[in-house]
């Protein structure tokens, strides 16, 4: 009797769980009754996209009532109450007023909140991801504006760890496994249509890792047919952006195309001594050959030049008055000369190809090639003074006689060329060498890759039943990327040598030791020559994935796995005298194969409240950049050479309602065998150096929500909340490698254990309100909070060394080893537009202002200099280096379209 009540109780619960569902579609049009491709209609947590006829079809929805609600390039356009009670029901033609299209991409337009400057070398705060992203869910949307000025990354994660692709293919590079979004910069409307996911959970585009996924969709035939053409004003990145897309629609042949164009300028927007100058370009052209298939190809690029801002101490902003000092500038001439100047030009060209198998099954295979150039140039010097204004030594701080400390912050205070570079000087020095010894004491080099990098995707969607849908893929990637120096100029020098000039120093005479290239020993270098370092990186994925996606009533589930079979080498166009033996030729191929397994389910409580988990293992090599130690002198693997492991969960609850949503999220990661490598000149061993943390653990862990209550039909309310803990959680071991071979490998335990992960602010808390009104009027106000901002630090400073000689009780160990923080900040943004509809041209102005109470004291990101003074464990000679986040900035557009 009790085993016959248990089936009994057990068949009722699978009744519940596994009860009715059905269909829901329609048509979604305009006022007109013009069709509108590529909408977003939600039911529950349940996406559908509208197809080129504006149709759209969401399946496995559960018998009941629910909300469907309709979103036209991200804005909540429409909510439809329903009540399903059969396995279809069809809403026919559902009218939307598309008078507001493009609101939200003008407002919050993503290149618009890049910072200036590039972070530099020293610094592992990058931060692409969250600008790409677009979603309906009210964190990620909130923390990719309000949170995007103190460079917040969603879940303390690099960039690596998300996805991006284009038409289905891979866009991240295959070097640095990062995508770059200098390649699609300032082609904001050809590029508006994207499908994003967040964190863990996966995408039908690929199952991803931590970050998440984001698939632009570029066809044609899903763009409106329009004309549009906007002019922007700012004092952010750049000053001016004139930007016009036209799309013709499908036209009575089957062709369909997209061309876009912008122009992007400005000099010293907001930073001294910094320029911007940057075209971009996006032509598309796909045929419908017939109902199963249609040829899609494009071609995009950015153009890109301009003049970068590098960080500096405190103690050099304090001089010059301003946290955003800019120390890589200086006149020349009586004219403004910077010499970090950035220059990259990637182009895209996709080739792909849609074929409808049948109404349940489609197939997408895309091939892509990227290439071109990224480069940025530096000073470099030979046997004279550092050039850096504020090199230590060039600092009040540094002198020890307090008359002169005195003349040097009144010189500083008064004189430019004090502050900035005095170019002038640099070439009077070159001018008088070149009387005596002929050589450049000063010149400038760009330190430039080429990259080549060939792709095939393809990718199976197949809605197997209306409870299962099955997608899966294959991708191959052949990257190579060449790295190398290029001399830009003598600055009135005659020639320069290309030997390593710390070998020359440290190996007293051995000419063998001190040339770059054995094969041409001595090598006399003019402008143009390729000097330094010359290689090859060499990669080659394969990668096949697959996800099955349950739907019922009262819950839903999917399992996928990822397997990508990885190859690397590298090499060498050069022979170096250090490493004659390890430099030259093509190098042994290190191979890897990762894989990625994820799991997930969704319980729904009712139509309302969803509950989740999703569940991932990982292991992944370490991308090319972090497996040789130094990969520009030649090809030896860092030791204990392991794949990453990579343990990660998550539990949310979603709420939804017509006047309510959001999501609280708790999520933990585990990451073991890490592996960071640093270069840097090391004071006591007086060369330039290789550090590398092999055994790297950490733990990202914590709490993220977002909720959005509408107040009046209006008036809504916004709030986000992010608290979280990134740390270390081992004392990894260190091996330092000096670059020119002169002394051998020494081995450390850096103990870090309990310290924080930098790169993101791990508290950030945001609320606001929204005003959507009648006549077309929106406006936002948010204030934002930032704390636990973290620095970057030096892994040589938690070492027995750096405290060896000090007593027990020595205060001097709390100052070398504590962790560096910044202080907590707040900002308060605000933006405000209005969109009018004449006779057949539809025409938005919007306005946006950040940070409005001018806070100048946001520190994005910074790093403690690798340098230390082991003698006299003083850690204010080679104090940390900031960069600061803007102050009050604007941001105004007007848009036309007909």
């Amino acid at each position: 009797m009790k085993k016959k009540f248990i089936l009994i109780l057990l068949l009722l619960v699978c009744k519940s769980l596994f009860s009715q569902t059905g269909t829901i579609k329609g048509t979604i049009t305009d006022e007109k009754g013009i069709i509108i491709p590529r909408t977003t209609v939600m039911v529950g947590k349940t996406e559908g996209i509208t197809n080129v006829d504006g149709i759209f079809e969401v399946r496995s929805v559960p018998f009941g009532k629910g909300d469907l609600i309709i979103y036209v390039d991200g804005v909540q356009k429409k909510t439809v109450p329903f009540d399903l009670n059969s396995e279809l029901l069809d809403f026919g033609k559902i009218d939307v007023n598309s008078s507001w299209l493009d609101q939200t991409d003008q407002v919050k337009n993503t290149e618009a909140m890049l910072t200036l400057f590039d972070l530099d070398e020293n610094s592992k705060s990058q931060n692409v991801a969250s600008l790409l992203t677009s979603s309906k869910d009210v964190f990620v949307n909130i923390s990719s504006y309000n949170f995007s000025v103190a460079f917040f990354r969603m879940r303390g994660f690099d960039s690596e760890f998300s996805t991006v692709s284009f038409g289905g293919m891979s866009m991240n590079d295959g070097e640095n496994n990062r995508a770059s979004y200098s390649q699609w910069g300032g082609l904001n409307d050809a590029t508006r249509f994207k499908e994003g996911t967040f964190g863990l959970n996966p995408s039908r585009y690929g199952i991803g890792t931590l970050g998440g996924t984001t698939n632009f969709d570029i066809r044609p035939s899903h763009q409106r047919k329009q004309t549009k053409i906007s002019y922007a004003f700012s004092n952010k990145t750049y000053t001016h952006r004139i930007m016009a897309t036209a799309s013709t629609g499908v036209l009575a042949n089957g062709w369909s195309f997209t061309i876009s164009g912008s122009k992007r300028i400005g000099t010293e927007a907001f930073v001294k001594g910094v320029f911007y100058d940057s075209w971009s370009y996006f032509a598309a052209a796909e045929k419908k050959i017939n109902d199963k298939h249609s040829i899609l190809i494009s071609a995009f690029g950015a153009p890109t030049r301009r003049g970068m801002q590098t960080s500096s101490t405190q103690e050099a902003y304090d001089l010059t008055g301003s946290n955003y000092y800019n120390p890589a500038w200086g006149y020349q001439n009586g004219e403004i000369r910077n010499s970090k100047v950035k220059d990259v030009h990637e182009p895209v060209i996709l080739l792909s190809h849609f074929f409808d198998i049948n109404k349940n099954t489609q197939l997408t295979t895309t091939m892509g090639y990227i290439f071109g150039k990224d480069g940025t140039t530096a000073l470099n010097w030979y046997n004279s003074a550092d050039p850096r204004p504020d090199y230590y030594r060039n600092l009040p701080s540094y002198q020890t006689d307090p008359s002169i400390a005195s003349e040097y912050t009144e010189d500083w205070t008064t004189n430019t060329n004090r502050q900035q570079i005095d170019w002038d000087k640099l070439y009077q020095i070159n001018y008088l060498s070149n009387l005596s010894v002929g050589q450049s004491r000063y010149i400038i080099e760009e330190r430039r890759t080429d990259t080549k990098q060939f792709t095939f995707a393809s990718i199976l969607n197949n809605q197997f039943n209306n409870n299962l849908h099955l997608s899966g893929g294959v991708e191959v990637k052949l990257y190579r990327g060449r790295s190398y120096k290029i001399l830009k100029d003598l600055m009135g020098g005659s020639y320069w040598t290309d030997i390593d000039q710390f070998a020359e120093r440290d190996f007293n005479g051995d000419t063998i030791s001190l040339q770059n290239d054995l094969n041409n020993p001595d090598r006399v270098i003019n402008e143009g020559d390729v000097f330094g370092y010359d290689y090859i990186a060499a990669v080659n994925k394969s990668k096949v994935w697959g996800l099955a996606e349950f739907s019922y009533a009262k819950v839903d589930f999917y399992g996928g796995f990822d397997f990508t079979y990885v190859q690397y080498w590298r090499e060498g166009k050069m022979k170096n005298g250090r490493y004659p033996e390890m430099s030259y030729g093509k190098s042994e191929v290190v191979t890897n194969p990762d894989y990625v397994v994820k799991a997930g389910a969704t319980y729904k409580i009712t139509g309302r409240h969803y509950l989740s988990a999703n569940l991932a293992y990982m292991s992944l090599a370490p991308s090319f950049r972090n497996t040789y130690i130094s990969s520009r002198t030649r090809d030896q693997i860092i030791p204990e050479f392991e794949p990453r492991t990579i343990t990660s969960t998550d539990l949310n609850y979603d709420i939804r309602y017509p006047g309510v949503k959001g999501r609280i999220t708790v999520f933990n990661t585990f990451i073991k065998n890490d592996s960071e490598i640093n270069s840097f000149y090391h004071d006591d061993l007086r060369t330039y150096v290789n550090h590398v943390m092999t055994n790297v653990e950490k733990i990202h862990q914590g709490i993220e929500a977002g909720l959005e209550v509408k107040i009046t039909s209006t008036l809504s309310t916004q709030a986000a909340v992010n608290y979280t803990n990134y740390r270390y959680t081992s004392r990894p071991q260190a091996i330092v490698s000096a670059d020119n071979g002169s002394i051998p490998d020494a081995s450390s335990t850096i103990y870090i254990k309990n310290f924080y992960v930098s790169g993101s602010p791990q508290k950030a808390y945001s609320l606001g309100l929204k005003y959507q009104g009648p006549k077309y009027w929106f406006a936002n106000i948010s204030a934002n909070y930032f704390d636990d901002i973290w620095i970057d630090f030096n892994p040589e400073r938690r070492t027995e060394k750096a405290i060896a000689n000090l007593g027990i009780d020595d205060p001097k160990i709390d100052l070398i080893t504590r962790q560096t923080k910044a202080d907590a900040q707040f900002t308060i943004d605000a933006s405000i537009g209005k969109s009018w509809k004449i006779k057949e041209y539809y025409i938005n102005l919007n306005a946006s202002v950040s940070n409005i109470l001018d806070n100048q004291n946001l520190i994005t990101s910074g790093y403690e200099q690798m340098r230390f003074d082991y003698e006299n464990k003083n850690i204010n000679k080679f104090p940390p280096k900031y960069y600061y986040g803007f102050g009050r900035t604007y941001f105004l557009m007007l848009a036309v379209r007909f």
